[in-house]
């Protein structure tokens, strides 16, 4: 079944190929719900009811089936099961003798549901996109947590991921809270990246969340919004160019026709929001995906087109954690930075932080203008102005690029 990679048409399809590929594993799968006697109630039948009365309690027979050739037929054979009295039943036990053609029926059934199981699981809709991922956080009762070393009740600080991963860290909530609020402290007007204390590994923000107190969600939401923040040129107001997300499902598909309502097949793009979720893609290639699905320019210091803008922010409303939406937003105006502010549309450079467009003047002159003769040089990943006053040549930028300050230490 699990090599069956189409819907079948009909029952024929789906008969040719357990005869030609998957006759010892629809064997297997039988056998297995036999062994369940009371999940499979429908089969188990004594040998003293008639065989018609067998089959219709089962489902009706599909001609097909009566071309299911013999040698397989033989192959799977016919299953005896025995089912033993309990010691305190005088009853002797029971055999169930299940035949060939009733057989078939169950791996024609079986076969059906298997397949339609994992078409559901794997159905994507557009308005899935920007949802926080689900993932077990299984815990461990009495494990040696890997930071206090204290025999604790633990978890893996990314659930399943971690497992993925081979992550043999197990911690207890209190350290696992602690590791995340200093992360979250130690890096105010912005958004930390969490890593697993034992792999070191990507933890996405739906998994230790999950753990977090409510103050803790509300310091990220802020770290989000900071930035992005700006200061109007008309109103003089200070504010934050993070969008706000939708709050129910009609709202998320209103906003998804807006972003997407060309895209027919939206399965790709739904996957590769799960890959970015749980740390798998930067979101730099996300983006990217985004503006080549659109039709537009990999980076461009000209005005940001309207459409492009509307789509953005119509996509970025689907994103379900503002730390998330924060980074897409970033990653966006760091290709497109001609924008507005959302008070009073006024125009702003995002990358010069100056309140105008300056059409005359490229990016790297304006911020060239205001350069002093020595002591700033500029993060490669998010070309931030970056001043080092003391301590080593290693740099940790905002956005979380490791870089080397060029020059003496001293």
């Amino acid at each position: 079944v699990e090599k069956y990679q189409h819907s079948p048409i009909n029952a024929e399809q789906l008969c040719a190929f357990a005869r030609n590929h998957g006759g010892h594993v629809m064997y297997r799968l039988v056998k297995e719900k036999l062994n369940q006697l009371n999940e499979a109630p429908a089969l188990q039948r004594s040998s003293s009811v008639p065989d018609g009365s067998r089959r219709m309690a089962l489902a009706p027979a599909a001609p097909v089936l009566l071309r299911f050739r013999s040698d397989k037929t033989e192959k799977v054979g016919t299953v005896t099961q025995e089912h033993h009295a309990m010691p305190s039943d005088p009853k002797p036990k029971n055999k169930v003798v299940v035949s060939n053609r009733t057989l078939a029926q169950a791996v024609l059934a079986m076969s059906y549901r298997k397949i339609a199981e994992r078409e559901a699981k794997s159905l994507k809709k557009i308005t899935d996109f920007g949802l926080n991922g689900s993932y077990s956080m299984e815990t461990k009762s009495l494990e040696r947590c890997g930071i206090c070393l204290e025999m604790a009740p633990c978890t893996q600080s990314a659930g399943e991921l971690c497992q993925a991963r081979s992550c043999e860290g197990w911690f207890c909530h209190p350290c696992l809270q602690k590791h995340v609020s200093t992360v979250i402290a130690d890096t105010r007007f912005s958004v930390p990246t969490i890593r697993c204390p034992g792999c070191f590994g990507f933890v996405p923000p739906s998994c230790w969340q999950s753990f977090s107190e409510s103050d803790l969600k509300s310091i990220w939401k802020d770290n989000a919004g900071d930035l992005l923040s700006l200061r109007c040129g008309d109103c003089d107001e200070p504010g934050s160019l993070l969008q706000t997300a939708c709050q129910n499902e009609s709202e998320r598909k209103e906003v998804a026709d807006q972003a997407f309502d060309s895209l027919k097949d939206c399965s790709s793009l739904v996957e590769q929001w799960y890959l970015f979720e749980k740390g798998s893609m930067s979101a730099n290639d996300l983006v990217a995906t985004l503006l080549e699905l659109w039709g537009h320019e990999e980076e461009s210091e000209q005005k940001t087109p309207e459409d492009l803008t509307k789509k953005f922010k119509a996509a970025s409303k689907l994103v379900e954690d503002d730390g998330l939406r924060a980074v897409l937003q970033l990653s966006i105006l760091k290709r497109y930075p001609k924008t507005q502010t959302e008070c009073c549309e006024s125009d702003h450079c995002f990358r010069c932080k100056i309140h105008t467009h300056h059409e005359e003047s490229s990016c790297a002159e304006i911020l060239q203008e205001e350069l002093p003769e020595d002591g700033i040089q500029f993060c490669p990943s998010c070309g931030v102005a970056t001043v080092r006053t003391e301590g080593c040549n290693h740099i940790i930028c905002l956005c979380g690029e490791n870089w080397t300050w060029e020059g003496d230490v001293d």
